[in-house]
């Protein structure tokens, strides 16, 4: 493919004025072009399980987005224009491969060392780019459109073609088509919210804004960049894809605030608090549902339901929270039966969490027959390794055990809901109803490999590294991401509870973890020669590798030994920056826990 030649000239081409710079597509660019395409030593398991699915004949486009997403924080563009330049050619007619194809020819070409190399790379992406769009939009070759609502699908290669096209010169006729683009989608996504990935404004604002500097519109410029939740375009700052926001004074918020009706009846506000909160239309009035948030918040949501929905509230109910340690003493006063309640005509079955898991404490779910809407609370919550998340409360005990987890698999199966609320708008987006079944049995599996494992005396680390995809969860397209998102710490709860009894084969294995963080310093500071050089040079190698969690941790233990160190506080504030790139979607919960320790906030987005 001439697209990737110059491969091995990206070093000296991040130090040249090219043709193109191609700098950010942020959901797109959220790397910097010109990086080296190494690959980690250990193989990115996120990117290595999407690769399989979205072979799938009936892979979600999400899914396909998600890879796409996931490959770009490292770098790694060359490893992605030849996937998902194969997956086109073998599916011409699937929008989002081709588009995949043509975004990352496209940041390819941006590091080819001449110019005349570079332009038909270029030209021949955005034909790619011009088809893909055609294809979504389900444009025939007469130009004949076929009126529909907007979809995930049709929006977002008509985003990624403007976003890439808005970091062109001027003199190649693609500007005026960049914002045309870009005011489309954005326009979609009133129309249908689930037409363009939430973050995926953020970038599509920012190069709007970049469109209107180019065509002499500083208003409109300035008015979109404040849209997209940044303060300006610096190419040094981090860039990210992701609805969330964090600051100081507001503390971390999933999502921007709005209100919207999830069900007849059913309201969800988001982006109050850092849990949603859910309200239920009844004759009697509103009904409340949380998981505990902050009374301030609560109020805020509930003054802005009544510019929409009116009605007073008439009570407030709690779904709980469910990562607390068992509590004997609380046991002892723990409801055991289910409890409904009527409330204006509208009935609400409350399960406590002892009819899920004996032994358990507080409620588990709120549950309404008549619309099959379950509020799941944060239940799933342990699940996806978020105890860290929360003060530094671990997760342990019935609250963090697979077996809790599959008890309440099994519950809501039997209860067949059409409608999921979680307390974390994450959990809401991705663990739905629908994903319920192919979840529980891909999860089943992954419990029998990682017994397994344990019966053969294996470490965590190879349990972990077992197949990443079960087969039969190709049969549950819709499953597939909520798996990525529990998958790994699943195995941890069931080797934890499993393997108590057991010692591995490799016994320092057993005891690393067990070594106080200044004495790992010290013998790494022997390893390194004791020399601060020897750290810098470690700490670039591993973040070109895309390795951010051993550069992190380098980074921690060389400042114990090299305290004062500028470059290796620099290095340590990179891998910061470079960890919640690489977390914000597949592992919402660790970017909120990492959000805490940098030294930047990040707007909402408008």
């Amino acid at each position: 493919m001439a697209f990737l030649r110059g491969r091995d000239l990206r070093e000296r081409n991040l130090r040249r004025q090219g043709l193109f710079t191609l700098t950010t597509i942020s959901a797109l660019l959220l790397c910097r072009i010109g990086q080296t395409q190494n690959k980690p030593v250990v193989p990115d398991r996120n990117i290595e399980a999407l690769k399989l699915m979205a072979r799938w004949v009936q892979a979600p486009p999400q899914v396909k987005y998600a890879l796409i997403e996931e490959f770009l924080p490292g770098g790694r563009d060359t490893e992605a224009a030849e996937y998902f330049h194969e997956r086109a050619l073998a599916h011409p007619n699937d929008a989002l491969m081709l588009a995949g194809d043509a975004l990352f020819q496209a940041r390819v070409a941006a590091t080819l060392d001449l110019p005349m190399e570079r332009l038909p790379a270029v030209n021949e992406a955005f034909e790619k780019l011009d088809r893909a769009v055609a294809l979504a939009e389900n444009t025939t070759a007469g130009g004949n459109t076929v009126a529909s609502k907007p979809t995930f699908a049709s929006a977002v290669p008509r985003c990624f073609r403007g976003i890439v096209a808005a970091h062109l010169p001027r003199f190649l006729n693609r500007t005026e088509g960049a914002a045309a683009d870009l005011n489309a989608a954005l326009e979609a996504w009133k129309q249908n919210s689930d037409s363009l990935p939430h973050g995926l404004r953020r970038s599509a604002y920012r190069a709007l804004s970049k469109v209107y500097s180019t065509l002499g519109k500083p208003n409109k410029a300035r008015d979109a960049l404040s849209k997209s939740g940044s303060p300006a375009i610096d190419p040094s700052q981090p860039l990210f894809t992701t609805e969330a926001s964090f600051s100081r004074k507001t503390g971390f918020r999933f999502t921007s605030p709005h209100i919207l009706e999830a069900a007849p009846g059913v309201f969800l506000a988001q982006g109050y608090d850092l849990t949603d909160i859910a309200f239920v239309r009844t004759t009697a009035g509103v009904v409340g549902i949380d998981s505990g948030a902050v009374p301030a918040n609560f109020d805020a949501a509930v003054a802005e339901l009544h510019k929409v929905q009116a009605g007073t509230l008439v009570a407030r109910m709690q779904t709980g929270s469910l990562c607390d340690p068992v509590d004997t003493k609380a046991n002892l006063q723990t409801q055991t039966k289910l409890e409904r309640r009527t409330i204006g005509g509208v009935v609400f079955d409350i399960y406590p969490a002892s009819l899920v898991t004996a032994g358990a404490s507080g409620k588990s779910l709120i549950y309404l027959p008549a619309s099959r809407t379950a509020f799941v609370g944060d239940a799933f919550l342990p699940s996806c390794d978020a105890g860290r998340s929360f003060g530094g409360k671990t997760v342990d005990g019935a609250a963090g055990s697979a077996e809790r987890l599959f008890a309440l698999l099994q519950l809501l199966s039997s209860l067949k809901p059409k409608l999921l609320l979680h307390a974390y708008a994450p959990l809401t987006e991705y663990v739905t109803a629908d994903s319920l079944p192919g979840l529980e049995i891909a999860l089943h599996e992954i419990q029998t490999k990682t017994e397994e494992q344990i019966a053969a005396q294996k470490s965590l680390f190879e349990t972990l590294a077992i197949d990443p995809v079960p087969d039969r969860l190709q049969a549950y397209p819709s499953a597939a991401l909520p798996f990525l998102l529990i998958r790994d710490t699943v195995v941890r709860h069931i080797y934890q509870q499993k393997s108590l009894s057991r010692t591995p084969k490799s016994s320092s294995l057993a005891i690393q973890d067990d070594l106080p963080p200044q004495r790992m310093a010290g013998a790494l500071k022997l390893t390194a020669g004791g020399k601060e050089t020897a750290y810098v040079r470690a700490l670039q190698t591993l973040l070109k590798q895309d390795d951010i969690p051993s550069a992190l941790r380098i980074a921690d233990l060389g400042l114990k030994t090299h305290p004062q160190s500028k470059p290796i506080s620099a290095l340590r504030r990179q891998s910061l920056s470079n960890l919640l790139v690489k977390t914000q979607h597949l592992a919402p919960f660790a970017f909120l826990y990492y959000s805490r320790f940098v030294d930047f906030e990040l707007p909402p987005i408008s």
